[in-house]
Protein backbone atom coordinates (compact mmCIF):
# COMPACT_ATOMS: atom_id res chain seq x y z
CA UNK A 1 0.00 0.00 0.00
CA UNK A 2 2.85 2.33 0.91
CA UNK A 3 4.56 1.63 -2.42
CA UNK A 4 1.33 2.33 -4.29
CA UNK A 5 0.92 5.70 -2.56
CA UNK A 6 4.54 6.53 -3.28
CA UNK A 7 4.04 5.65 -6.94
CA UNK A 8 0.91 7.82 -7.14
CA UNK A 9 2.78 10.76 -5.60
CA UNK A 10 5.61 10.32 -8.09
CA UNK A 11 3.18 10.23 -11.01
CA UNK A 12 1.44 13.41 -9.80
CA UNK A 13 4.79 15.12 -9.31
CA UNK A 14 5.82 14.10 -12.82
CA UNK A 15 2.55 15.51 -14.25
CA UNK A 16 3.01 18.79 -12.34
CA UNK A 17 6.63 19.16 -13.46
CA UNK A 18 5.72 18.32 -17.04
CA UNK A 19 2.93 20.90 -16.95
CA UNK A 20 5.28 23.52 -15.53
CA UNK A 21 7.88 22.80 -18.20
CA UNK A 22 5.25 22.93 -20.92
CA UNK A 23 3.82 26.15 -19.50
CA UNK A 24 7.30 27.68 -19.43
CA UNK A 25 7.67 27.01 -23.15
CA UNK A 26 4.36 28.69 -23.98
CA UNK A 27 4.63 32.16 -25.50
CA UNK A 28 2.99 34.98 -23.60
CA UNK A 29 0.69 37.37 -25.46
CA UNK A 30 -0.31 40.46 -23.50
CA UNK A 31 -3.73 41.40 -24.83
CA UNK A 32 -4.71 44.97 -23.94
CA UNK A 33 -8.39 45.85 -23.47
CA UNK A 34 -10.04 49.27 -23.21
CA UNK A 35 -12.22 49.45 -20.13
CA UNK A 36 -15.95 50.04 -20.61
CA UNK A 37 -15.88 52.20 -23.76
CA UNK A 38 -14.96 49.71 -26.51
CA UNK A 39 -18.08 47.51 -26.57
CA UNK A 40 -18.81 45.44 -28.65
CA UNK A 41 -15.18 45.28 -29.85
CA UNK A 42 -13.99 44.58 -26.32
CA UNK A 43 -16.51 43.73 -23.60
CA UNK A 44 -15.52 43.37 -19.94
CA UNK A 45 -17.00 43.66 -16.49
CA UNK A 46 -14.60 45.42 -14.12
CA UNK A 47 -11.67 43.74 -15.81
CA UNK A 48 -13.31 40.29 -15.92
CA UNK A 49 -15.70 38.25 -18.11
CA UNK A 50 -13.98 39.27 -21.34
CA UNK A 51 -15.74 38.89 -24.68
CA UNK A 52 -16.41 40.98 -27.79
CA UNK A 53 -15.47 40.95 -31.47
CA UNK A 54 -11.74 41.68 -31.11
CA UNK A 55 -11.43 39.54 -27.99
CA UNK A 56 -12.98 36.49 -29.66
CA UNK A 57 -10.66 36.85 -32.65
CA UNK A 58 -7.65 37.02 -30.32
CA UNK A 59 -8.84 33.97 -28.39
CA UNK A 60 -9.39 32.05 -31.63
CA UNK A 61 -5.98 32.89 -33.07
CA UNK A 62 -3.96 32.24 -29.92
CA UNK A 63 -5.87 29.21 -28.68
CA UNK A 64 -3.97 26.07 -27.79
CA UNK A 65 -1.16 25.17 -25.41
CA UNK A 66 1.52 27.03 -27.35
CA UNK A 67 0.14 30.37 -26.19
CA UNK A 68 -0.76 32.02 -22.92
CA UNK A 69 -2.99 35.11 -23.21
CA UNK A 70 -2.63 37.63 -20.40
CA UNK A 71 -5.37 40.27 -20.43
CA UNK A 72 -4.71 43.82 -19.22
CA UNK A 73 -7.64 46.24 -18.88
CA UNK A 74 -7.19 50.02 -18.72
CA UNK A 75 -9.19 53.19 -19.35
CA UNK A 76 -8.35 54.42 -22.84
CA UNK A 77 -5.87 57.20 -22.00
CA UNK A 78 -4.07 55.05 -19.44
CA UNK A 79 -3.89 52.24 -22.00
CA UNK A 80 -2.14 54.52 -24.50
CA UNK A 81 0.21 55.78 -21.78
CA UNK A 82 1.10 52.24 -20.66
CA UNK A 83 1.83 51.07 -24.20
CA UNK A 84 3.87 54.15 -25.07
CA UNK A 85 5.95 53.75 -21.91
CA UNK A 86 7.04 50.24 -22.91
CA UNK A 87 6.06 48.84 -19.52
CA UNK A 88 4.08 46.06 -21.21
CA UNK A 89 6.00 43.77 -23.57
CA UNK A 90 4.73 41.64 -26.46
CA UNK A 91 1.33 43.28 -26.45
CA UNK A 92 -1.53 43.19 -28.91
CA UNK A 93 -4.65 45.33 -29.20
CA UNK A 94 -6.50 46.87 -32.13
CA UNK A 95 -5.78 49.94 -34.23
CA UNK A 96 -5.97 51.56 -37.63
CA UNK A 97 -3.71 53.51 -40.01
CA UNK A 98 -6.36 56.24 -39.77
CA UNK A 99 -5.45 56.86 -36.12
CA UNK A 100 -2.15 58.53 -36.97
CA UNK A 101 -2.07 60.69 -33.84
CA UNK A 102 -1.83 57.55 -31.66
CA UNK A 103 1.40 55.86 -32.71
CA UNK A 104 0.89 52.68 -30.69
CA UNK A 105 -2.39 52.01 -32.51
CA UNK A 106 -1.24 52.90 -36.01
CA UNK A 107 2.43 51.95 -36.40
CA UNK A 108 2.70 48.15 -36.30
CA UNK A 109 -0.45 46.60 -37.80
CA UNK A 110 -1.47 43.14 -38.97
CA UNK A 111 -1.30 42.31 -42.67
CA UNK A 112 -5.04 41.61 -42.82
CA UNK A 113 -7.84 43.71 -41.32
CA UNK A 114 -10.21 42.60 -38.58
CA UNK A 115 -13.36 44.51 -39.52
CA UNK A 116 -14.50 47.50 -41.57
CA UNK A 117 -16.01 50.29 -39.48
CA UNK A 118 -18.68 52.77 -40.52
CA UNK A 119 -19.56 55.96 -38.68
CA UNK A 120 -23.11 57.11 -38.10
CA UNK A 121 -24.80 60.15 -36.65
CA UNK A 122 -27.52 59.25 -34.19
CA UNK A 123 -30.46 61.59 -33.76
CA UNK A 124 -33.34 61.38 -31.30
CA UNK A 125 -36.97 62.06 -32.26
CA UNK A 126 -35.97 63.80 -35.50
CA UNK A 127 -37.63 61.59 -38.17
CA UNK A 128 -37.53 64.40 -40.75
CA UNK A 129 -33.81 65.15 -40.43
CA UNK A 130 -31.51 64.10 -43.29
CA UNK A 131 -27.75 64.47 -43.24
CA UNK A 132 -26.50 65.35 -46.73
CA UNK A 133 -23.64 67.80 -46.07
CA UNK A 134 -21.51 69.03 -43.19
CA UNK A 135 -23.39 72.32 -43.16
CA UNK A 136 -26.35 70.40 -41.73
CA UNK A 137 -24.39 70.27 -38.46
CA UNK A 138 -23.35 73.91 -38.30
CA UNK A 139 -24.46 75.37 -34.97
CA UNK A 140 -25.35 71.89 -33.67
CA UNK A 141 -23.65 69.83 -30.96
CA UNK A 142 -21.93 66.56 -31.81
CA UNK A 143 -21.57 64.22 -28.83
CA UNK A 144 -18.46 62.02 -28.91
CA UNK A 145 -16.68 59.65 -26.50
CA UNK A 146 -13.83 61.08 -24.48
CA UNK A 147 -10.40 59.97 -25.70
CA UNK A 148 -11.45 58.41 -29.00
CA UNK A 149 -10.54 59.60 -32.49
CA UNK A 150 -12.92 60.83 -35.18
CA UNK A 151 -10.77 61.44 -38.30
CA UNK A 152 -12.35 63.94 -40.69
CA UNK A 153 -14.30 65.86 -38.07
CA UNK A 154 -11.37 67.88 -36.67
CA UNK A 155 -11.29 70.71 -39.26
CA UNK A 156 -14.92 71.60 -38.55
CA UNK A 157 -14.37 71.51 -34.79
CA UNK A 158 -11.24 73.67 -35.00
CA UNK A 159 -13.10 76.26 -37.10
CA UNK A 160 -15.88 76.20 -34.46
CA UNK A 161 -18.50 75.54 -37.11
CA UNK A 162 -19.46 72.35 -35.28
CA UNK A 163 -19.60 72.16 -31.49
CA UNK A 164 -18.33 69.02 -29.78
CA UNK A 165 -19.29 67.67 -26.37
CA UNK A 166 -17.04 64.96 -24.95
CA UNK A 167 -18.65 62.38 -22.65
CA UNK A 168 -17.25 59.41 -20.73
CA UNK A 169 -19.69 56.71 -21.82
CA UNK A 170 -22.79 55.76 -23.75
CA UNK A 171 -25.30 56.17 -20.90
CA UNK A 172 -24.23 59.79 -20.54
CA UNK A 173 -24.27 60.26 -24.33
CA UNK A 174 -27.87 59.03 -24.59
CA UNK A 175 -28.97 61.25 -21.69
CA UNK A 176 -27.45 64.36 -23.29
CA UNK A 177 -28.93 63.51 -26.70
CA UNK A 178 -32.42 63.17 -25.22
CA UNK A 179 -32.07 66.45 -23.36
CA UNK A 180 -30.85 68.47 -26.35
CA UNK A 181 -32.92 66.63 -28.99
CA UNK A 182 -33.10 68.85 -32.10
CA UNK A 183 -29.75 70.50 -31.37
CA UNK A 184 -27.52 67.45 -30.91
CA UNK A 185 -26.34 64.18 -32.44
CA UNK A 186 -24.10 61.34 -31.28
CA UNK A 187 -21.24 60.50 -33.63
CA UNK A 188 -19.85 57.00 -33.27
CA UNK A 189 -19.09 53.73 -35.05
CA UNK A 190 -22.30 52.05 -36.16
CA UNK A 191 -21.21 48.83 -34.38
CA UNK A 192 -20.98 50.62 -31.08
CA UNK A 193 -24.16 52.64 -31.43
CA UNK A 194 -26.34 49.64 -32.22
CA UNK A 195 -24.85 47.45 -29.51
CA UNK A 196 -25.05 50.08 -26.77
CA UNK A 197 -28.59 51.16 -27.65
CA UNK A 198 -29.68 47.56 -27.15
CA UNK A 199 -27.55 47.11 -24.02
CA UNK A 200 -29.10 50.21 -22.44
CA UNK A 201 -32.60 49.09 -23.50
CA UNK A 202 -33.26 52.30 -25.40
CA UNK A 203 -36.44 52.48 -27.55
CA UNK A 204 -34.90 52.00 -31.00
CA UNK A 205 -37.91 53.41 -32.86
CA UNK A 206 -37.20 56.85 -31.36
CA UNK A 207 -33.65 57.05 -32.78
CA UNK A 208 -32.50 57.58 -36.36
CA UNK A 209 -29.18 56.55 -37.92
CA UNK A 210 -27.52 58.77 -40.54
CA UNK A 211 -24.58 57.67 -42.67
CA UNK A 212 -21.51 59.82 -41.90
CA UNK A 213 -19.17 58.41 -44.58
CA UNK A 214 -19.27 61.77 -46.39
CA UNK A 215 -17.03 63.13 -43.61
CA UNK A 216 -15.45 59.97 -42.15
CA UNK A 217 -15.12 57.40 -44.95
CA UNK A 218 -15.42 53.75 -43.97
CA UNK A 219 -12.05 52.34 -42.89
CA UNK A 220 -10.55 49.11 -41.62
CA UNK A 221 -9.42 48.14 -38.14
CA UNK A 222 -6.40 45.84 -37.70
CA UNK A 223 -4.43 44.19 -34.94
CA UNK A 224 -1.91 46.63 -33.49
CA UNK A 225 1.10 45.09 -31.76
CA UNK A 226 4.31 46.12 -30.00
CA UNK A 227 7.62 46.66 -31.76
CA UNK A 228 9.21 43.85 -29.71
CA UNK A 229 6.85 41.18 -31.07
CA UNK A 230 8.97 38.50 -32.74
CA UNK A 231 8.54 37.94 -36.52
CA UNK A 232 7.44 34.34 -36.02
CA UNK A 233 4.49 35.37 -33.85
CA UNK A 234 3.53 38.15 -36.29
CA UNK A 235 3.65 35.69 -39.20
CA UNK A 236 1.56 33.14 -37.27
CA UNK A 237 -0.99 35.83 -36.38
CA UNK A 238 -1.32 36.93 -40.00
CA UNK A 239 -1.72 33.35 -41.25
CA UNK A 240 -4.43 32.58 -38.71
CA UNK A 241 -6.18 35.87 -39.43
CA UNK A 242 -6.28 35.10 -43.15
CA UNK A 243 -7.63 31.61 -42.42
CA UNK A 244 -10.41 33.10 -40.28
CA UNK A 245 -11.38 35.43 -43.12
CA UNK A 246 -11.28 32.60 -45.68
CA UNK A 247 -13.59 30.45 -43.53
CA UNK A 248 -15.94 33.38 -42.76
CA UNK A 249 -15.23 32.84 -39.06
CA UNK A 250 -14.81 36.57 -38.47
CA UNK A 251 -18.13 37.33 -40.20
CA UNK A 252 -19.78 34.86 -37.82
CA UNK A 253 -18.25 36.57 -34.78
CA UNK A 254 -19.36 40.01 -35.97
CA UNK A 255 -22.89 38.75 -36.66
CA UNK A 256 -23.12 37.50 -33.08
CA UNK A 257 -22.78 41.07 -31.80
CA UNK A 258 -24.83 42.82 -34.49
Amino acid sequence: MFRLLLLIKRVWLWIILLGMAFHANAKDINYVVIADQARPFQIENNGHDHSGIITEIVQNIFSGDDWQIKIHTFPYKRMVSMLESGRIKRWITYGSPEWKSVRVQSEHLSEYPLVTVKHNLLSYQQPGFKFTKIEDLYGKTVIVLLGFLYPGLDPYVESKKVKVMWVKGYEQAFRVLKRLKDDAFILEMAFRLKYNLKKNKEPLDQFQFHNFSLIIPDYQVYFAYSSDMDPETVSFMNQRLKAMHDSNAIDAIVAHYD
